[in-house]
């Protein structure tokens, strides 16, 4: 269960709890018709990783959370998010969100760009 905490012109912030108490703070910027999506462990920087087991869970309210921003706001057509990696590399959570969202999201393009360990994907839906 996810609750919206804050909500200004271009930003929405939703938090929820995970069962190993662990508050995950998510981020929702429009630009556009984009939708920049990032989530942390509140208090945690925005690209550390926590690895805790839970991911797929995680992801999955995540993806609950777009999907719900997507259906109130029809203007919107992209996600965009920066995996983060734990070393250059590391594509584990890049694939974990994609899979995720090409099963959520009728997937019409991928955009990938690389820097080092730092990666941006933008995934166009409508």
């Amino acid at each position: 269960i996810y609750t919206l905490s804050r909500e200004e012109r271009d930003l929405d912030i939703y938090e929820f709890v995970t069962e190993l108490e662990l508050k995950y703070e998510v981020r929702l910027i429009t630009d556009n018709n984009v939708l920049f999506v990032s989530f942390s462990v509140k208090g945690e920087n925005q690209n550390a990783v926590v690895n805790k087991g839970k991911a797929y869970r995680v992801f999955s309210t995540v993806i609950e959370i777009i999907k719900e921003k997507f259906e109130s706001d029809k203007s919107l057509d992209t996600i965009g998010y920066d995996p983060v990696a734990s070393f250059p590399g590391d594509e584990r959570r890049e694939r974990i969100y994609e899979i995720g969202i090409k099963k959520n999201f009728n997937v019409i393009h991928v955009e990938t760009k690389r820097s080092g360990k730092f990666v941006n994907k933008l995934i166009k839906i409508r």
